[in-house]
């Protein structure tokens, strides 16, 4: 099903939920939750939730943190003083 380009799937039953929230050590907020329940958007741009390993959506939920270091091990990020 596609509505304006978004491109959806059949939703992540219970158990795929539970096991995502498992291996990523983390709990979906409840309205995200019925949502994806419902529909999973598989277009370009949102998470692959069904993706083995989950490693695409591990590198990306630890890209912020990742790149805050990097900035402040190799760039001028903190004011000396």
């Amino acid at each position: 099903m596609s509505k304006r380009g978004v491109v959806f799937d059949s939703g992540l039953s219970e158990m795929e939920l539970s096991q995502i929230e498992r291996i990523l050590e983390f709990s979906f907020p409840p309205d995200l939750r019925t949502f994806l329940n419902y529909k999973l958007p598989i277009s370009k741009g949102f998470p692959p939730w069904r993706e083995p390993g989950l490693e695409t959506v591990r590198s990306s939920m630890a890209w912020p943190i990742n790149s805050m270091c990097f900035d402040i091990e190799h760039n001028a990020f903190w004011y000396d003083a």
